[in-house]
């Protein structure tokens, strides 16, 4: 296959990924919902404290695709934010098109929450909620494409849920 050089001229840096993945972090920490459904404290009818936000945070909503312990005796709930995938938008070169991966994983004893409710479900619908079709951080759109499942191990299984995301790449241009 015969790769097109000059479509990839314009192409900008990835300097501003850090920027993107701020956001979308910052937009999870202000649902409410979805922090208790990440702490496993849905049922708690009183506000999250900070502190109780920042354990959440550092804990349950991941940058770095890796959880390296899950404590059966204290099993949360995890997000794991990826972007991938990123392509030069077809139509123009100052655009980049990526691919926005939400990995949601939850240990098998939290999945039914009761009334056929189940928590990777009801994440998903949070983060769904929050992103499709809304602009985001400066001029980019997220577009949902697909949710699929996702099992690691014979104890926790989640999903996959997936966006496609276009934005103005000229913001992240390097300066030379």
């Amino acid at each position: 296959m015969m790769i097109n050089r000059d479509r990839f001229k314009n192409s900008p840096s990835f300097k501003n990924i850090e920027k993107d993945l701020a956001y979308v972090v910052t937009k999870i920490m202000e649902n409410e919902k979805l922090l208790k459904l990440l702490s496993l404290k849905e049922n708690q009818l009183e506000a999250l404290s900070s502190e109780e936000k920042k354990k959440i945070m550092d804990k349950c909503i991941k940058i770095v695709p890796k959880i390296t312990t899950i404590d059966e005796k204290d099993p949360w709930s995890y997000v794991i934010v990826v972007f991938d995938d990123i392509t030069p938008n077809e139509g123009n070169p100052e655009y980049r098109d990526k691919v926005l991966y939400f990995d949601i994983v939850c240990h098998f004893d939290t999945w039914n929450m009761g009334d056929f409710k189940l928590r990777p479900y009801q994440i998903a619908g949070e983060l769904d909620k929050m992103f499709d079709k809304k602009v985001l951080c400066d001029s980019f759109t997220a577009n949902f494409v697909a949710t699929t499942g996702l099992t690691i191990d014979d104890d926790i299984s989640g999903l996959i849920q997936t966006y496609l995301v276009t934005y103005n790449a000229s913001r992240d241009k390097v300066d030379e």
